[in-house]
């Protein structure tokens, strides 16, 4: 786990092809997520990138939120996003590019996707 250039916090999810469309994605995925949003939780300060959450003013609580990434041009990983976050608001959406920081890709100019969500537990609450 580290921390995303977002602020918020990171980990890579990796499926070799010949694993692809039989549900482990789905299955890890709930698993971590749940996982997740189980941890216990302080109130902490963060660091967080002002386009993503807009409106907001320093010092302004905000929820807590996790962030999805994918190469822009990964259409698996782009439609199991979109999939397996269907019934969760997106906070922000968008497109960028960032220098690669993978092992063996270090350097290299990457062009990400990704959706910002926050927490379902604290949205199904609302």
């Amino acid at each position: 786990m580290s921390t995303s250039n977002s602020g918020w916090p990171e980990a890579e999810l990796l499926i070799k092809p010949q694993y692809w469309r039989q549900g482990y994605g789905r299955e890890i995925f709930e698993a971590i997520m749940d996982s997740w949003w189980d941890l216990p939780r302080e109130k902490r300060r963060h660091q967080l990138v002002p386009a993503l959450v807009p409106g907001k003013a320093p010092g302004d609580e905000i929820s807590e939120s996790i962030v999805f990434q994918w190469e822009e041009n990964n259409m698996r990983a782009r439609e199991f996003f979109a999939k397996m976050l269907a019934q969760t608001p997106a906070a922000a959406e968008g497109i960028f590019e960032s220098c690669d920081t993978r092992e063996g890709r270090e350097g290299n100019i990457v062009k990400w996707a990704g959706t910002l969500t926050g927490n379902p537990r604290l949205q199904a609450s609302d």
